[in-house]
C-alpha cells in the first residue's frame, strides 16, 4: 500500500473554490492526509470570507454575480436581523440563508412581519404582560408564524376579556394574591381559562367558583387520636366515626397535622343519606388523597353509596387496590340495573400520599393519578339513585366488602356535582369558599 503523504500546502484548500472543486483524494497516486493545523486553517479562511462578505440591510434583491457568493444582512430597522446568505446559482431566487441570529421583537410577528425565509426564528420579549416567545416561520407570509415555545407570561390582572392571546396554549400567571394560572384555549380575549390557583380542580388554594356545587369537603385531619370530623361543604353534613376510627399523626399531606387511619372492616366514617350523593346522569368530580403502605392486598379507600346488601342494587363506590400494582376501581349501578365496574392503573407511589381524581363529563369518566390521566371509561346512563332515607356515604371501608389494609390513610376529600379541569397535583388544601 502506498505510504500516505502529509499535505501541508494550504493552497490545496481554496476558499474561493467552485462547488465542483474538491480537495484531491490523492496526490501522485498517494492517499491524502489532512493535518489538524490544515483543517483549522481552512475553517479560519472561511470565517474570514464570511466576515468580508458584502453587507446589505434587507433581503438580497439583486442576483448574485457568481455561485457561492456570500452576503451578510444586517437590518438597521426592526426587526434587527442578522442573516448570512449564500448563492446556489446566479438568479435572485438562488440566495439561501445559511445562518442567522434570531431577531428580537416586542410584539407578536403574526400578521405584521414578513419572514425573511422559511425557517426563520424571532424572539418576542414583551414587558406588559412580561413574556418571552420563540416564533418560527413556516411559510413566506406574515400569517405563517407559529409559536414553538414560550415562558409563562406574568400579569397583575386577569387576562379574561382584556388580553388577546398570541397563540392557543399560551399561559399567563396573575401574580397578585392569590396567584392564578390561566391558559388560552383560543385566540380571543374570552378564551382564557383558569387552570390553577383558584381553579376548579387540581391546584388547591384561592377560592372555588364551583363551591356551591360541592357536596362533601373534609380534610380528615386533626390531632393524633382525634375522632372529630367536619364537612366544610355548603351542606355542612354530619360525619360520624364508627368502630373506633381516628386521626393518626403518622402520615399526612398538604401541611395537615394528621390524616384518617383506616385498618379494619368495622371502622369507618359515616355521612347520613343525602340526595346530593345520588350522582345521576350529570357531570361530577371526586377527589381525594390516599397513602398506601408498602405492599398489601386490599382496599385503601371506599366511598360507598349502596343499600347495604351483599350485592349493591343502587349507588356507587370508589376503591383503591394495592396488589402487584396500584389500581383504582370505580363501580356503579346504572339506571337499567347494569353494574359498571372498571379498573384503572396510574403512576402512584408506595409509602407516600397520592392524589386521585375521577371526573365525569358527558358520558366519559376520566381517572387522574397525581394530575395525569390514567384512562377513561364510558358511562352510557345515569347512576341509579338510592331511595330517600337509605344508607348514606361511608369513608374507609365498604359495608359489603373487606376493610382497608392496615396503616393506610385518607386525606382531603372533595365531591362536586359538576365537572372539573385537572391539570396538576394540588399543593394546597382545596378552597373553603
Amino acid at each position: 500500500m502506498p505510504t500516505p503523504i502529509e499535505i501541508t500546502d494550504d493552497s490545496l484548500l481554496v476558499a474561493e473554490a467552485e462547488p465542483t472543486d474538491r480537495i484531491p483524494a490523492s496526490r501522485n497516486g498517494q492517499p491524502v492526509v489532512l493535518t489538524p493545523a490544515h483543517i483549522i486553517n481552512n475553517i479560519e479562511q472561511n470565517v474570514v470570507k464570511l466576515a468580508r462578505a458584502p453587507i446589505v440591510t434587507a433581503n438580497p434583491a439583486d442576483p448574485p454575480e457568481a455561485t457561492r457568493d456570500l452576503l451578510a444582512q444586517i437590518n438597521a430597522s426592526s426587526p434587527l436581523r442578522r442573516i448570512f446568505w449564500i448563492a446556489n446559482g446566479t438568479d435572485v431566487d438562488d440566495w439561501t440563508a445559511i445562518g442567522f441570529v434570531p431577531a428580537v421583537v416586542t410584539l407578536s410577528p403574526k400578521g405584521s412581519i414578513v419572514p425573511a425565509f422559511i425557517g426563520e426564528q424571532l424572539i418576542q420579549i414583551s414587558p406588559t404582560p412580561q413574556r418571552r416567545i420563540i416564533w418560527l416561520a413556516t411559510g413566506a407570509t406574515n400569517n405563517d408564524w407559529v409559536a414553538i415555545s414560550g415562558t409563562t407570561a406574568l400579569s397583575s390582572s386577569s387576562p379574561v376579556n382584556s388580553l388577546t392571546p398570541e397563540f392557543a396554549g399560551q399561559q399567563l400567571l396573575v401574580t397578585t394574591s392569590p396567584e392564578k394560572l390561566f391558559v388560552a384555549k383560543g385566540l380571543t380575549s374570552a378564551d382564557w381559562i383558569e387552570i390553577a390557583g383558584s381553579s376548579p380542580g387540581g391546584g388547591g388554594g384561592g377560592t372555588d367558583p364551583q363551591f356551591a356545587q360541592v357536596v362533601l369537603l373534609t380534610s380528615l385531619a386533626g390531632a393524633n387520636g382525634s375522632t372529630t370530623f367536619t364537612d366544610e361543604s355548603p351542606l355542612e353534613g354530619i360525619l360520624t366515626p364508627v368502630g373506633g376510627i381516628e386521626i393518626s399523626s403518622a402520615q399526612s399531606v398538604l401541611s395537615y397535622p394528621g390524616s384518617l387511619l383506616c385498618g379494619n372492616a368495622t371502622s369507618y366514617v359515616e355521612r347520613p343519606w343525602a340526595d346530593d350523593f345520588n350522582l345521576g346522569s350529570g357531570d361530577w368530580t371526586i377527589e381525594f388523597w390516599a397513602y398506601l403502605p408498602q405492599f398489601g392486598g386490599c382496599q385503601v379507600l371506599a366511598f360507598i353509596d349502596t343499600d347495604g346488601a351483599t350485592t349493591a342494587t343502587a349507588g356507587w363506590f370508589v376503591q383503591i387496590l394495592e396488589n402487584e400494582a396500584v389500581s383504582l376501581r370505580f363501580e356503579a349501578v346504572l339506571d337499567d340495573d347494569e353494574v359498571l365496574s372498571d379498573f384503572f392503573y396510574g403512576f402512584a407511589f408506595w409509602g407516600e400520599f397520592n392524589y386521585y381524581a375521577l371526573v365525569k363529563s358527558g358520558s366519559t369518566l376520566t381517572i387522574y393519578v397525581n394530575g395525569a390521566s390514567a384512562g377513561t371509561a364510558n358511562i352510557p346512563q345515569g347512576i341509579k339513585a338510592l331511595p330517600s332515607g337509605g344508607n348514606g356515604l361511608v369513608i374507609g371501608r365498604a359495608p359489603n366488602r373487606p376493610g382497608a389494609t392496615p396503616d393506610t390513610h385518607i386525606q382531603e376529600i372533595r365531591v362536586t356535582k359538576g365537572g372539573r379541569t385537572i391539570t396538576s397535583t394540588p399543593t394546597e388544601p382545596f378552597p373553603r369558599s
